[in-house]
């Protein structure tokens, strides 16, 4: 396993400069993100979250008591609801964003009391809660696009993006209608879903940014990890004929890009092997195409039960149309005295 040189949790309490908080962070940090599993069934990725705990106490970094209690006087500025959160590693000399977030309702909980431990425990969201709780309205109906070019239209949707550069790998089935079962309102997630299950390819997130990845995307991007790269602090350096080192203008030693075979025996791994656990030999499809009507008169829209309307009232009928298509619709209401 990797043993990194440094890590660090930082937020971004002005909305603009990263800030390390790791010296204020006590107790274990645990965090998750993607995929929550191998199955067949498992193509869109989960909420990812990270918890850690804050030291609340007067030995803190700002030597305050209430310095992450939200609405204290001691409070930290830029400390609450929709703080923005990440957690870097350094390992060999590089610096990696791993994973990045911000804290959600709920997410922070402060232990108050005289004589109590002087804690805050807090849980970040990653990007893929705002698309399980947050709704969008009335996405555009579109027609004739790949899952590629599907979800961006999904992503304007939104107000919140995923951080980084989302990377997008061609899909291979057209989508004749999109958007079009959707009512006046969804999530995210559900036409995420309803896109990834029908290409039967994968969207999660990386520490790159999002990922949307076509049927054939891991079949064609396939590669064989023959070698690795080794360590820097287990490297050769570079000689001369003479046996000395080479270096650099700056003294330094000239290191070399050397590799080795990855160790995959079971003494350095751990894993659960399961057999035939994604092989069926029955499958049962349900299919609901689309037809197009034989006649203009086709019932689009129909009341469930019958409308008392009084003498010289209006009254308004709302119902949600996808498609862009013109329509002439004649509503007869039979007036009552009252």
């Amino acid at each position: 396993m990797p043993y990194f040189d440094d890590y660090s949790i930082e937020a971004k309490f002005d909305g603009v400069n990263w800030t390390d908080i790791t010296p204020d962070v006590i107790d274990e940090i645990v965090g998750s993100y993607g995929l929550s599993g191998d199955g067949l069934d498992e193509r869109i990725a989960q909420s990812g979250s990270l918890k850690f705990t804050l030291n609340n106490g007067a030995t803190n970094s700002g030597g305050l008591v209430g310095y992450y209690s939200p609405g204290h006087a001691n409070c930290r500025s830029g400390f609450g609801v929709g703080l923005l959160v990440r957690i870097k590693f350094v390992l060999d000399g590089a610096t990696v964003i791993k994973w990045q977030g911000r804290v959600e309702t709920g997410g922070i909980k402060v232990q108050t009391g005289v004589y109590s431990a002087k804690r805050v425990d807090v849980i970040a969201q990653d990007w893929f809660y705002q698309t399980e709780n947050y709704e969008i309205r009335a996405p555009v109906y579109a027609q004739d696009k790949r899952i590629d070019q599907v979800v961006p239209l999904v992503l304007d949707q939104m107000s919140v993006q995923p951080a980084g550069v989302p990377k997008y790998y061609d899909g291979e089935y057209l989508f004749e209608s999109i958007f079009d079962t959707v009512r006046e309102k969804t999530t995210a997630t559900s036409e995420l879903a309803k896109l990834v299950n029908s290409e039967m390819g994968y969207i999660y997130l990386t520490r790159f940014g999002l990922t949307v990845e076509g049927r054939y995307t891991r079949y064609n991007e396939k590669s064989d990890l023959a070698y690795i790269p080794v360590l820097e602090s287990l490297s050769g350096l570079l000689l001369k004929e003479d046996a000395s080192y080479l270096l650099l203008e700056t003294g330094d030693n000239i290191i070399l890009d050397q590799v080795e075979l990855p160790d995959l025996s079971d003494a350095q791994m751990e894993m659960d092997v399961e057999y035939g656990g994604s092989l069926c030999n029955r499958i049962r499809i349900t299919a609901y195409p689309r037809e197009v009507g034989a006649v203009a008169t086709d019932i689009l829209f129909s009341l469930q039960a019958p409308i008392k309307l009084g003498a010289n009232s209006t009254i308004k009928i709302p119902f949600f149309v996808t498609n862009p298509i013109s329509i002439i619709i004649p509503i007869w209401l039979k007036m009552f005295n009252v």
